[in-house]
């Protein structure tokens, strides 16, 4: 797996490992998104493995170098849309008190979004989701999540990246 495989897929024009679309992501069921734990791997790459999902991809440097310096504004904008779809899971599953209770599995998914958004340079984006989660969050997730998620929407990479 490289970066271009990763770019390919979040522009629309590849499939991840399982062979499905960045449109299958989006159009997936609420349910699918919970139940699936080998696709927030690629909907947001981090440049570290995935100790969950040790075959995932992982980003290099250069993965958000080029995202950042991107024209293709396909690029950038599916990666918004992503995080989109991503809050609305949350949204919808709020109802279900899926991961809003002091321990959830989507609070490392969280974390990951987070990061991912911000080391891709769309802080906006990573803080629009960093605000929605804490809004809802606080005070029902654990403190640990609540500092996780503050650390993932201050990310930086190193300064030779």
């Amino acid at each position: 797996m490289n970066d271009t495989e990763l770019i390919d897929f979040l522009s629309g024009a590849g499939k991840d490992a399982s062979g499905r679309s960045f449109d299958t992501y989006i159009n997936h069921s609420d349910q699918w998104w919970e139940r699936c734990h080998d696709h927030i791997q690629w909907a947001f790459p981090l440049p570290m493995p995935s100790i969950a999902q040790p075959q995932s991809p992982v980003a290099s440097l250069d993965f958000y170098d080029t995202v950042r310096k991107s024209e293709d504004a396909v690029l950038r904008w599916n990666m918004a849309v992503m995080a989109g779809r991503f809050m609305n899971f949350l949204q919808a599953t709020m109802e279900h008190n899926t991961w809003m209770r002091e321990l959830d599995h989507n609070h490392l998914r969280i974390s990951r979004a987070i990061r991912c958004l911000r080391l891709c340079g769309l802080e906006d984006v990573a803080q629009v989701l960093y605000d929605f989660c804490v809004f809802w969050g606080d005070g029902v997730v654990a403190k640990g999540a609540l500092t996780h998620w503050k650390m993932a929407v201050e990310a930086t990479l190193p300064e030779d990246a």
